[in-house]
């Protein structure tokens, strides 16, 4: 094994569990370079605390930021543990995917987090490391191992300083660019490695990327679009050498100021789509000329328009003229003013917007014989639209800018119990009751919206041990009775009482007797609106985070639980399963006896173990199998399973916003075909407004701290609309694209047809997807954040055989047109449509029905 000289000793000792058996040590040929890596292989039986590994003696530089290592998995193992301790023997932990191919592995020390103390929410920055601890688990049994070679801290940055102008002054609703400078030890670091991370004060008024990268010689140039005057203050952190600095930046109006909106919903520019929307805006400053008609233009996140009007500035003003969003998804919407009167000037165009299917001879005889100058077609969402440029020569007088938000309005189907998505709501019993008829409204308001139904609200174990009369009891019956008004289906979701962590077994229900008077009381007073209570096997705390209990205490838990809920007339569902890690072992062993004997459904906790990675990376699709392998082992397979606590976070320590809605989409479509019936993201909004403050936990949400929707929102949105009363037809391969395909019933409220969702695994792959219209009415295509995806050739009609890697069904046609997209990393919904819904009382056939409720 190779080792930096200096930096880790070459002194090997062997670290493993109680349950580790048949121990090997040898050597392995690292498939990199060549050279001679260590390797050690065992049985593990046992739980995620046994463990096989690995611990070095350590010296790790001053200025080191980075350990990395090459390595790769024997047997049946998946992650890699790195334990790391420093001289004051604090302890930090990090959890890395591993393949059965040999992989160089950087991890900058702002991934290993502080193992057993959650109480600091500043990043983390490793100092003095003495000894570092590769190993392996008991998570999956039987053979486990890995290979490790070329051990070394690096410094990519070293000690850092990152500098900007402590005060700047900007132009008002013009570009403008703020320079960085990172100013390192080192003359030279790779790129790709750093960004900085940028946090505004102010979302909605002051408009920055999330984060930059910055150059070779240390610089990152950071776009601003400041809307308003000020001031703002705008943070930057570089996590890698964790330099932080801020600016405070003014405003400066230079002559107008045009502030555009549209539609606010709880202060966001929030529409339902498709529908038609009338825009606004507010004209404010000094000066000689005035506007006299405006461009609205709306692009989606891929930079294409799907709306652009010439209005008068008068229109605008009173909002008198109604345009169409065709379709829902992440927009942006850029209104321009000029000082020529060019709406005065166009010739109205009649029958426009006009909706056309999405059969593309439709759209080619759809084309008006003779357009205005300046005025061209584009379909757009099945929506023939007219897209009005302005002239290069008018006199551009102001500009805005801001998000919008289109959610697709729910189909109804989406009430009905068997619908697949929910959202977990955390952290609302620990709320003062005057905050939470406060908070509580607003959230559940920005649930309706994004189209969910169930909703999870966990409560601890110690809240729930209190006396029922104190202040929790109140919290349950508000809860409940908003959760009801809003048409919601509530899961509460009980933590273990603090003394079952001692528990070996319970053979009386006198140490949970407080916590039983509350699941007791709580479901009979709530018996018309709380259907499902969930019982979890860990028990939380605020230094260490939750503690997982044994098998036979939450045996004993469920047992009792069953036997108080189950006396009432009316009785609940009760959900057990795993809640912490995912631990195949403790799983297999809650199911085989207390998940089997006392409870109605089984629920388990998806968390990605890293949580920066994809899922692919973190062997999500594996980690599927494997759960249902052990259900299955238990004859499971049959009661209903819930998917709980998945989500990426953003942020530092986890993905970027774009990746978090990117994945969202991969794993609930993974969890679908998997036939899993009811998916939780793990929480509705971040808890921390700031990128690099807080933990993961912290950063989890569909909407940010102080409720503005990011783009999982949107995603999320766009795949319970998709998704919702759907048969899991199969899973095949096209090239290096993964295509899941569904069929939609012929009652789902959506037109019936074929759903096909595709992507490539990795960053710049790309691959093309051959899809066949069988259903009737052509392929409408579209991302993961509502972008439509253009085919890149339709072929003319031809036979399709059943031994096409897309199937047809028997009563599909023969002979179909094929459809090619060429498909990326971004998730691509394409919707092979149909005709209108077989139980149609509450359906208007025509076809704009396709968009009347999408």
């Amino acid at each position: 094994m190779t080792f930096e000289t200096g930096v880790l000793e070459p002194s090997v000792s062997v670290v493993a569990g109680a349950a580790a058996k048949a121990i090997r040590t040898g050597w392995d040929t690292n498939g990199l370079d060549g050279s001679r890596a260590w390797s050690c292989d065992g049985q593990l039986t046992g739980t995620v605390e046994s463990t096989l590994g690995i611990s070095l003696r350590a010296d790790s530089p001053k200025d080191a930021d980075t350990l990395e290592f090459d390595a790769k998995a024997r047997g049946n193992t998946l992650f890699l543990a790195i334990h790391a301790r420093d001289r004051a023997h604090r302890e930090y932990r990090a959890v890395i995917p591993i393949a059965s191919t040999w992989r160089h592995f950087t991890v900058p020390f702002y991934r290993i987090e502080p193992f057993g103390d959650k109480s600091s929410t500043a990043p983390v920055r490793l100092r003095d490391v003495h000894s570092v601890t590769f190993a392996v688990n008991g998570a999956i049994p039987g053979e486990n191992g890995f290979s490790v070679d070329n051990i070394r801290f690096s410094s990519r940055v070293g000690e850092a300083e990152l500098h900007a102008d402590s005060v700047s002054t900007l132009s008002v609703q013009r570009d403008s660019v703020l320079v960085l400078q990172l100013k390192s030890g080192l003359p030279q670091f790779e790129a790709k490695d750093l960004a900085v991370w940028c946090e505004p004060s102010d979302r909605n008024e002051l408009l920055v990327p999330e984060r930059v990268s910055f150059t070779k010689d240390g610089k990152a140039f950071v776009p601003v679009f400041l809307r308003n005057v000020g001031p703002y203050v705008l943070r930057f952190f570089e996590p890698y050498s964790g330099a932080e600095t801020s600016t405070t930046i003014y405003g400066r109006v230079e002559g107008l100021r045009a502030r555009g909106f549209i539609e606010e919903f709880e202060k966001q520019q929030s529409i339902l789509a498709p529908s038609e929307v009338r825009p606004r805006v507010q004209l404010e400053g000094d000066a000689t000329t005035l506007p006299l008609s405006a461009q609205v233009l709306v692009l989606d996140h891929r930079h294409r328009p799907i709306l652009s009007q010439i209005l008068s500035v008068a229109e605008l003003s009173a909002g008198s003229r109604p345009l169409l969003i065709p379709m829902p998804g992440l927009f942006e919407v850029r209104m321009r003013f000029y000082a020529e009167p060019l709406a005065t000037n166009r010739k109205r165009i009649e029958g426009l917007p006009r909706h056309i299917g999405f059969q593309h001879e439709i759209a080619e005889t759809s084309v008006p014989l003779s357009l205005p100058e300046g005025v061209t077609t584009q379909v757009v969402g099945g929506y023939l639209l007219a897209l009005e440029e302005s002239p290069t020569t008018a006199t551009l007088l102001a500009e805005d800018r801001f998000a919008l938000w289109a959610f697709a309005k729910a189909p109804t189907e989406v009430r009905l119990p068997l619908t697949l998505f929910g959202v977990t709501i955390p952290g609302l019993f620990e709320l003062p009751l005057v905050e939470l008829d406060r908070e509580l409204p607003k959230l559940l308001g920005w649930y309706a919206r994004i189209g969910a139904v169930w909703v999870s609200f966990p409560v601890s174990g110690a809240r729930a041990s209190r006396d029922i009369n104190v202040d929790c009891w109140p919290c349950v019956e508000t809860i409940a009775r908003m959760a009801k008004s809003k048409g919601l289906r509530p899961v509460i979701s009980v933590g273990a009482p603090p003394s079952a962590v001692e528990w070996a077994d319970v053979s009386t229900t006198a140490p949970v007797e407080k916590w039983l008077q509350w699941l007791t009381r709580c479901a009979w007073a709530t018996r018309d609106r709380v259907r499902i209570f969930e019982i979890r096997d860990t028990v939380e705390s605020s230094t260490s985070g939750p503690q997982r209990i044994t098998s036979d205490a939450y045996n004993a838990l469920l047992r009792h639980a069953w036997r108080a809920l189950f006396v009432r007339e009316t009785t609940p569902t009760l959900l057990g399963g795993s809640s912490g890690e995912l631990d195949l072992e403790h799983l297999s062993q809650v199911l085989g006896r207390g998940v089997r004997d006392w409870t109605d459904a089984t629920c388990v906790a998806l968390p990605p173990p890293a949580p920066w990675l994809s899922p692919a990376e973190n062997h999500f699709e594996r980690l599927l199998a494997l759960v249902r392998n052990v259900a299955r082992s238990h004859g499971l397979l049959k009661r209903p399973l819930f998917a709980t606590r998945v989500g990426w976070p953003t942020g530092i320590d986890g993905v970027t916003e774009k990746e978090q809605a990117n994945y969202l989409v991969r794993a609930y479509t993974m969890l679908a075909a998997e036939k899993w019936i009811r998916l939780f993201w793990a929480d509705l909004r971040d808890w921390s407004l700031t990128p690099w403050v807080g933990g993961p936990e912290h950063h989890l949400g569909l909407l940010s701290a102080d409720l503005r929707p990011k783009p999982a929102a949107v995603a999320y949105n766009l795949t319970l609309y998709m998704l919702t009363q759907t048969v899991p037809r199969g899973v095949t391969r096209q090239g290096k694209a993964h295509v899941y395909s569904f069929d939609i019933q012929v009652h789902s409220a959506k037109w019936p047809g074929v759903l096909h969702v595709a992507w490539t695994e990795r960053l710049g792959e790309e691959a093309e997807v051959e899809v066949p219209a069988t259903a009737g009415l052509g392929i409408y295509a579209f991302d993961y954040l509502g972008a439509e995806v253009l085919p890149a050739a339709v072929t003319p009609e031809r036979s399709v055989t059943h031994g096409e890697e897309l199937r047809l069904s028997s009563d599909e046609k023969a002979t179909t047109q094929v459809y090619r997209f060429r498909v990326t990393h971004e998730p691509v919904f394409i919707w092979d449509v149909g005709g209108p819904p077989s139980q149609s009382g509450d359906h208007q056939h025509k076809h704009d029905h396709v968009h009347s409720e999408h």
